[in-house]
Order: structure tokens, then sequence, then C-alpha cells
């Protein structure tokens, strides 16, 4: 099961300590699914009111409302479980155009979110973005506090050429290799 679904053979033999067999190859399938791409929507009051309850009904008044699944009978989009996030189903041309349709869509999952709205309330003069992917947090934490220099990395290189890219047009982005990152004492401790 570990060489089939790409999970380190000593995780799944812990997995099997714990967890019945049927749960165990449930898990190590969950690992090979296709991740769902999923859209903030910050400050787009049309879609903030989905929830996980309203979902899924299709129908034209809750459509009408800013509920349920987008676009009455296309399925574009299902609410995600945590509120201000959709689900999208459909294809790349017309989640281009959905993002356009309104500044506050961002294709985000909520735990890359969840850091940005943390730190709303302090005023850090350092932020370092060590898993920055493309750059959506990193473009958030910078223009939330100008004030701070952000550095940005991350170990795939597409994803760094897209941060060089952002930094061009953030003055207060500095894109790093990991490598040119300092170890702290914790990191080369265990």
């Amino acid at each position: 099961m570990s060489v089939v679904t790409s999970h380190p053979s000593a995780l799944v033999k812990r997995w099997l300590e714990i967890h019945d067999r049927d749960t165990v190859i449930q898990l190590c399938h969950h690992g090979t699914l296709t991740p769902p791409l999923i859209v903030a929507l910050e400050d787009d009051s049309s879609l903030l009111t989905l929830t996980p309850q309203t979902n899924g009904k299709n129908d034209a008044s809750a459509n009408e409302q800013g509920q349920g699944a987008g676009e009455a009978g296309s399925e574009k989009w299902i609410a995600h479980q945590t509120p201000g996030f959709i689900v999208w189903q459909k294809d790349h041309a017309s989640l281009m155009r959905f993002l356009a349709e309104h500044p506050g869509r961002r294709v985000q999952d909520p735990a890359s979110a969840r850091p940005v709205s943390l730190a709303r309330d302090l005023a850090p003069r350092i932020i370092l973005d060590l898993c920055a992917g493309r750059g959506t947090k990193t473009r958030q934490l910078a223009q939330m506090f100008p004030q701070a220099q952000v550095f940005a990395s991350d170990v795939d290189t597409l994803r760094t050429q897209s941060l060089h890219e952002l930094a061009k047009s953030l003055p207060n982005v500095t894109v790093v290799s990991p490598d040119a990152l300092p170890r702290c004492y914790a990191w080369e401790n265990g």
C-alpha cells in the first residue's frame, strides 16, 4: 500500500498500529486525490453568505440570495465548509472570468489565508514567508504591512519565478532561495 500510494512505509505501519485496515486504506488513497481548487471571496458580499448548509440545491431562489451552488444550473462552484470560500468546479477560462469580476476573489485555500487574518493586529518589521508558493499570501502580507520587509521563499523553481515577478511590483518584498535562509538552532538540532 505504501508503494502504490507514495506514502512512507513507516507511516503506513504506524497508521496500522492505531487504525483498522480499512481506515488505513482510506487514508492512503486520500493522499492520491486531486486537491480541490478553492477561491477566497474577501469583500465579496454577493457570495460571502455561503455556508455548506445552504449549498447543493442549485435552485434559482438560493442563488438570488447568494447561497447554494453558483450560477443556477451550471454548478461552477459549491460552498466550502469554511465561510468566505468556495470550491471551483469548472474550467480554467471560466475561473479567470469569475476572478476578474471582483477584486476580492482569489485562488487561496483557508489554511493559507489564516496566517494573514491572524496577523491583522500585529505590526511586524520583518515577515518570513517560507512556503510562499506563487505569492498570494506574500502579496497580502506586503500590502497589509507596507512598513515591513517581506522575505519570500519556495523550493519550486517555477513558483520562485512567480515570486520574482511579484516582487517587481512590491518594493517591500525580497525573494530568497531556501538555501540562503538562516538556519535556526531548532532546525539544526531536530
